[in-house]
């Protein structure tokens, strides 16, 4: 039996940031032996079973992750993603600098070898004063750390204030697993969480996968950003993922993993000062539904029609009043698809094609055998 690590209990989105900055960072230095970890979630905090590894070898490779990718993890949340405000640059610099020290971390990470560590070092809102070491959360770390708390009728300022270790593998977390694109005034934020239990073999799959096709899924979710709500856009997200080198054998995993997932999507403007949207998500039936798909290798055909319909949709937000009519895309047409591919439902598959029927080019995309393919999953 190895060595057990508790995430603090900060709630279930900040924690599993904290466990991906973790495995995250062991999947990086040490690659295929982070097959050998298992997470499960008790519903307060992660469990993090670390098999063979030692407390040393997991602040060794944090350590070297912050060290290595410092510069690289700053770019992705501030100047990229913007889901961090561009003024705690300062702020984040010093996290990195900090926890590149093997030995620091060590001595940190070793409070979280047991439950407490939230209660231990009276991390949240009933701080006062300043506490060496504790600083407010960011928004795109814990979504419900709004700087202030009603009262009955009024309100006060009570951020919500954590460690700087808390702080910092939460921000590793984020970078590690996180969907981040910005358009405009307005950031996303795309996380996967899940309740059950997980192999450090899943969380490497959707990291690579992620990171290695990290530039296109982005650049596609900031051209829609301002076009379709966020919760179509966390799900079209996992179906681009579907598609891209990896991505079929990452929704097996998924999909054959002890455990029940969802995607938490956090929307900001103004800077990432402020919460525009916020959305939590069960992907379980969108992912039996790519399986099945996968599996039944109409795959591709089923992205061609989705691409194409998100393309006409970009093209029809950009052009004039007067030309829009030629396109007949619309907001149904990827909901229909996306509602048919969770619940295999043969009115949805109905509805999917009439609405993607009538634009012109996406109906090119369109055949009989695929719709007859897509009819043998229907009930699956």
């Amino acid at each position: 039996m190895g060595i057990k690590i508790y995430t603090p209990g900060h709630g279930v989105i900040t924690d599993s940031l904290i466990m991906y900055g973790i495995v995250g960072s062991l999947s990086v230095r040490f690659r295929e032996s982070v097959r050998g970890i298992l997470m499960s979630f008790t519903g307060h905090e992660y469990i993090i079973d670390l098999g063979d590894f030692t407390l040393n070898d997991v602040a060794e490779a944090i350590a070297y992750v912050f060290d290595e990718y410092g510069h690289n993890i700053t770019r992705r949340l501030l100047d990229e993603g913007r889901v961090i405000q561009l003024q705690s640059r300062g702020k984040l610099d010093g996290i990195i600098s900090r926890l590149s020290n093997v030995d620091e971390l060590k001595n940190r990470l070793s409070d979280l070898t047991s439950k407490g560590h939230t209660l231990r070092l009276n991390e949240g809102r009933a701080l006062k004063g300043k506490i060496k070491d504790m600083d407010t959360i960011w928004l795109a770390l814990m979504p419900s750390a709004g700087k202030y708390r009603l009262k009955e009728f009024s309100a006060v300022a009570t951020p919500y204030l954590a460690c700087i270790l808390c702080r910092g593998l939460a921000s590793l977390g984020l970078y590690f697993i996180g969907l981040m694109s910005a358009s405009g005034g307005d950031s996303l934020e795309i996380i996967p969480i899940f309740n059950g239990e997980v192999t450090g073999n899943v969380i490497m799959r959707y990291i690579d996968v992620l990171s290695n096709n990290y530039i296109n899924v982005t650049d596609r979710i900031r051209r829609v950003l301002d076009v379709l709500p966020t919760d179509i856009l966390s799900k079209l997200s996992l179906i681009e993922l579907s598609v891209l080198g990896g991505g079929q054998d990452l929704i097996e995993e998924l999909y054959k993993s002890s455990a029940s997932w969802h995607l938490v999507s956090v929307k900001f403007t103004r800077g990432a000062s402020q919460l525009r949207g916020y959305d939590i998500v069960c992907i379980d039936p969108l992912i039996k539904g790519l399986y099945l798909v996968i599996k039944g290798n109409v795959a591709g055909d089923v992205y061609l029609i989705i691409d194409t319909a998100i393309r006409r949709l970009i093209s029809k937000r950009r052009m004039r009043a007067t030309i829009k009519g030629q396109i007949n895309v619309d907001v149904d047409t990827l909901d229909y698809m996306v509602k048919f591919l969770e619940y295999r439902n043969v009115d949805l598959l109905y509805r999917a094609v009439r609405t993607a029927y009538k634009d012109d080019v996406v109906r090119n995309q369109l055949s009989y055998s695929a719709i007859k393919e897509l009819a043998k999953i229907l009930g699956a």
